[in-house]
């Protein structure tokens, strides 16, 4: 069995990682904290509402967190180890959950029961995806070169099996048609509806061993996708051309191949514009996409050890898990050992006008971007929270009052 890829992978961010420090700053408001106790956090996804995030750990349970409550209101016992990856289905009705026990088990996300385990990988589960019809899922693994089984979720049979090199990440594209998936150091793009390969983004020369890739992101518009590495870097590829237009460090130090340089998530804005960075050493940076120039590096306040962090769906606020360092002389005794904390780092107006225009109705977008124009940033939260759901999803509603409230804080 060869679990020490997906092992050094986890290794990196949650064992290594410097002081993380709650990623606040003048721009950036913590919005909800977990005031519970949990194991180790390994791996976050939010809900499709946004109301809940999935939080899976290293020992094995799996959390389901209200974000609005700061309380864990599931706790899902089934896996006997590191639970590495986490899937909601696209009714929300379903959780499938994979990691180093090789077996996805598929959940009811209403009453927490365990409905089916899938059986059949011989390596670490590393990713999870659901088609959008509810029936099907796709999960990778290291195994044998097996990038993806696909399983019917309500019989538990495996339907068929693709062989297309070695994966560890599983990447749904914005218009959720391609997959990205790592590639024996490189990326490739497959058609989710035949699940053939499109292309392959080829790693420059010489990147090879101890340079793997260890994030990747599509962009908003899919043009684009952002890959980091083990050894610092971050490239951006353009997917219509197939080439990099641009590399990036996202960690100043020089040395290649330490587990301090490794960019352990990364993520694009809301509009495209801003490419967002962490690295296991804590710290985040916001890069200026077309000008490739850092914009912001953020570590904040408070001794928190960064694990994993995930976006909301539009964008708007980051979830990210970690432990308290109770060694630093604050308030840390105060607080559980083990904490998820969703934040707004780094809003702008520019961004909020972006995702108003992406959920919003013609009537609510004319208004939201009129008080947006005259800087009332007040009127724009009210006017967001008594809008109803037909004018602006609350997921939507949500990530816009907590970016609003963190510009506020300014």
């Amino acid at each position: 069995m060869n679990v020490k890829p997906i092992r050094m992978r986890i290794v990196l961010v949650v064992i290594t990682g410097l002081l993380l420090q709650h990623l606040v700053n003048p721009t950036s408001r913590v919005v909800a904290q977990s005031d519970e106790n949990v194991d180790h956090v390994t791996t976050l996804e939010w809900s499709p509402d946004n109301a809940q995030i999935a939080v899976g750990t290293w020992g094995g349970p799996i959390y389901i967190w209200d974000v609005a409550s700061g309380h864990s209101f599931h706790t899902l016992l089934g896996h006997i180890d590191g639970v590495f990856s986490l899937a909601w289905s696209p009714d929300g009705k379903r959780l499938a959950s994979g990691g180093l026990d090789k077996a996805i088990r598929i959940w009811d996300t209403f009453t927490g029961k365990l409905l089916n385990t899938l059986t059949g990988h011989i390596d670490v589960v590393s990713g999870l995806f659901w088609a959008q019809d509810n029936s099907k899922i796709i999960s990778t693994s290291i195994e044998d070169n097996y990038n993806f089984r696909i399983w019917d979720v309500n019989t538990g049979q495996m339907l068929d099996t693709r062989r297309r090199g070695s994966a560890g990440l599983l990447i749904l594209s914005p218009d959720k048609t391609k997959l990205a998936i790592d590639y024996v150091g490189s990326i490739q793009i497959i058609d989710l509806s035949t699940f053939d390969p499109i292309t392959i983004l080829q790693q420059p020369e010489g990147f090879t061993n101890g340079n793997d890739v260890t994030a990747v992101a599509w962009s908003p518009d899919n043009s684009h996708i952002a890959t980091g590495s083990r050894n610092g870097k971050v490239h951006v590829w353009d997917t219509s051309a197939n080439k990099i237009v641009a590399t990036l460090r996202a960690n100043e130090e020089q040395k290649v191949d330490t587990e301090a340089s490794a960019v352990s998530a990364i993520s694009f804005n809301a509009d495209g514009s801003k490419l967002m960075s962490i690295s296991a050493n804590g710290v985040l940076r916001t890069w200026d996409v077309q000008t490739n120039q850092i914009l912001g590096t953020t570590q904040g306040q408070g001794p928190i050890l960064i694990a994993t962090a995930a976006w909301s769906s539009y964008r708007g606020r980051l979830a990210i898990g970690g432990k308290i360092d109770h060694t630093a002389k604050s308030a840390a005794d105060t607080l559980p050992t083990n904490v998820i904390q969703v934040i707004s780092p780094f809003p702008s107006t520019g961004e909020l006008r972006g995702i108003v225009k992406r959920c919003g109705t013609s009537e609510t977008q004319s208004k939201l971007i009129a008080q947006l124009a005259s800087n009332n940033l007040q009127k724009f939260v009210d006017e967001v929270k008594t809008s109803t759901k037909e004018k602006i999803p609350p997921a939507c509603a949500a990530d816009l009052i907590a970016m609003a409230s963190a510009l506020q804080a300014k």
